[in-house]
């Protein structure tokens, strides 16, 4: 069918033009041949009756056909007006969609109560603005997790801590009555799982919790399967300071370990590694008090006796509410701020090798010793820093007999000294001649949010109260449980079992079990009691 070919010929090659072969002798013409590409492609758009076309064929300045627009008589161009009208096509390009959801994942009905992420809430939500019955977004997380154990969490009322060691990948395909290999990812601490579990269990995020065993140690934690909330994943909270055993009750003492360069004294008048603090010694019968932003640091006036020069063997007093004194000096320590005499401040001896990197040289809260044991033990110096919290519980009625207790969570924003001024509630001296302390170097004034000013804390005393601080930690989940009858804290640990975020997809969910069962033949966690109701 061809009239010339492409000829090849040594290392070389002849490209001629390729021309169809017509039969002469026949009526078909080009166009109607096999040889024309573009048969059949026609293209006549529809005109519109109000869009004209512009001719700017003699450049772009002025079109030819100017007056014509102007009369509205100008060739109409082909854009058919549905291209405005049609709601497929001016949605997307001229008006745009709007589509909501109260949650992914569900789809939320009109008149359901909603809380959204910054805490606001809609008593009766519109409801699901999508497709169909669904939710806009689907984000079903892809594991689930192993805890060895749980315990109550004190630092936060109503709250349990899970110490996660594997998470478990759940196939979205069903895998049920099939022999899979397990995908676990090993939790081991470092850090370094901190993304995949912020991802699976998410802030507010819904999760079931299973225990293989429901009875531990005489506690019953409840049914084999559990629903609640998370509160917050990839931390703990570390205990710093505190007199709260529960919501309701309170410790009198709270001993300290006393640093190693300076002695507190006990009820005998002499120096001791440990100094125990109360409130119902001289001064104050309260730990803390509020002011506009800030919460005070008190407590009972206590003494303390330390080298003034190493050079000398010299010494000196400091006299003051217990807990503004203890936290400033761990401040010297901490910025390694030299004692000044003259001038009557707050520091670590002038000759001396004092540095902040040693615990020892710390004044460091001791849970078990004022009988807090049911917290964990952080070792951690008090020293309060910026982003820890203070919860305080207060009785809103001061009534001793029917209490209305109100407990809140500040939020420490800063630190700052009592400023130049004097203040003769902390006192210097070498022996019989006390004098007022520089109040630069008193830090006992911790800025805070919310403002405690706005609350009705009576005389604005504060009785119970704790310090807690939040630290990064990839094994750790805490979600709002309100904890077994008997719970004692770290004391009374739960067995270990399952958290299962309950936003799976159906084939996700009903593959848990089918996963856990893979494990249990393997024994990947040496118990074959883990065993889950389905979920649903």
């Amino acid at each position: 069918m061809v009239k010339e070919q492409i000829l090849i010929g040594d290392n070389n090659a002849s490209l001629v033009r390729f021309n169809p072969f017509i039969d002469p002798t026949s009526n078909i013409d080009f166009q109607n041949s096999e040889f024309f590409a573009t048969i059949n492609n026609f293209n006549l758009n529809r005109k519109s009756t109000f869009t004209q076309q512009v001719d700017y064929s003699n450049g772009t300045l002025s079109p030819l056909n100017v007056q014509s627009i102007i009369d509205n008589s100008a060739t109409k161009a082909d854009i058919p007006d549905s291209n405005y009208t049609t709601t497929r096509i001016i949605r997307p390009r001229y008006e745009g969609t709007k589509l909501q959801s109260a949650n992914y994942n569900f789809y939320t009905k009109p008149s359901t109560s909603v809380e959204f992420l910054d805490g606001s809430n809609n008593n009766s939500w519109s409801g699901d603005i999508s497709y169909g019955n669904n939710a806009v977004i689907d984000s079903n997380p892809i594991y689930f997790a192993h805890f060895k154990s749980s315990k109550e969490t004190r630092e936060v009322f109503n709250t349990t801590t899970f110490d996660i060691d594997t998470l478990i990948k759940v196939p979205d395909i069903n895998v049920r009555g099939k022999t899979i290999e397990p995908d676990t990812l090993k939790i081991e601490g470092n850090e370094e799982k901190i993304y995949e579990l912020i991802s699976t269990f998410s802030k507010n995020r819904d999760v079931t919790i299973s225990y293989n065993n429901n009875t531990i140690g005489g506690i019953n934690f409840g049914k084999k399967r559990k629903k609640a909330k998370i509160l917050q994943s990839a931390l703990e909270y570390n205990f710093i300071l505190g007199n709260e055993i529960d919501s309701t009750s309170t410790v009198p003492t709270l001993t300290f370990n006393t640093s190693s360069w300076c002695k507190g004294f006990n009820s005998s008048f002499s120096a001791s590694s440990t100094i125990d603090l109360n409130t119902g010694s001289v001064g104050a019968d309260y730990w803390m008090s509020t002011g506009s932003g800030f919460i005070q640091l008190d407590g009972g006036f206590y003494e303390i006796t330390a080298s003034l020069d190493s050079t000398t063997n010299d010494t000196f007093f400091l006299q003051g509410k217990s807990l503004g004194l203890i936290h400033s000096i761990n401040y010297a320590v901490e910025n390694e701020k030299k004692v000044d005499i003259s001038n009557k401040k707050i520091g670590i001896p002038k000759n001396s090798n004092i540095t902040s990197d040693k615990q020892n040289n710390n004044f460091i809260f001791n849970p078990s010793k004022s009988n807090l044991d049911n917290y964990e033990t952080s070792d951690i110096k008090f020293l309060i820093e910026r982003g820890d919290e203070i919860r305080i519980t207060y009785d809103k009625i001061s009534n001793p007999f029917n209490p209305i207790l109100e407990t809140i969570d500040f939020k420490v924003l800063g630190i700052r000294s009592s400023f130049f001024t004097t203040d003769s509630n902390y006192l210097i001296g070498s022996t019989l001649v006390p004098a007022p302390v520089n109040g630069s170097s008193i830090i006992d004034k911790i800025l805070v949010s919310p403002d405690p000013s706005e609350f009705d804390i009576p005389e604005g005393k504060i009785y119970n109260f704790t310090v807690r601080r939040r630290n990064e930690r990839d094994d750790k989940v805490v979600v709002f449980q309100t904890p077994p009858s008997g719970s004692n804290g770290i004391k009374t640990p739960s067995g270990e079992g399952y958290l299962i975020p309950n936003d799976l997809s159906n084939t996700q969910k009903r593959n848990v079990q089918a996963v856990i069962n893979q494990l249990n033949s393997k024994n990947v966690f040496d118990n074959n009691n883990n065993n889950l109701n389905t979920l649903n």
